[in-house]
């Protein structure tokens, strides 16, 4: 009976990865920036209040699509200001909305400490 050592028979290829690497969060950021520009600034020009980034029709799907895309969007902007959310309650019956809300108070605080 032969001894075998690990990594004799099944060797990694490094060398040969396919696809596309996955974004820094910088370079994800840069991505939505560019994407969503105008609704940005003018959430950033007003701060304090609601403004509507995307409106889908009522259904389980475009439901589940929103909140992940609101989970994606405070994981990229966590520290800049920007607040989202979705709702559906809120504005005409049979549409899932994703609001935008830039808050400038806890930045300014920041910078006075």
């Amino acid at each position: 009976m032969s001894t075998k050592e690990i990594g004799n028979e099944f060797k990694p290829r490094i060398n040969k990865i396919k696809g596309r690497t996955p974004l820094t969060n910088d370079e994800r950021r840069l991505k939505y920036f560019k994407k969503n520009k105008s609704i940005l600034d003018k959430a950033r020009k007003n701060p304090n209040k609601e403004f509507v980034m995307d409106m889908l029709p009522d259904n389980s799907y475009s439901q589940g699509s929103i909140r992940t895309r609101v989970t994606k969007l405070r994981e990229v902007f966590s520290d800049t200001g920007y607040r989202f959310r979705s709702t559906y309650r809120e504005g005409a019956k049979g549409y899932v909305y994703l609001l935008i809300k830039y808050e400038n108070e806890g930045m300014a605080h920041e910078e006075e400490q």
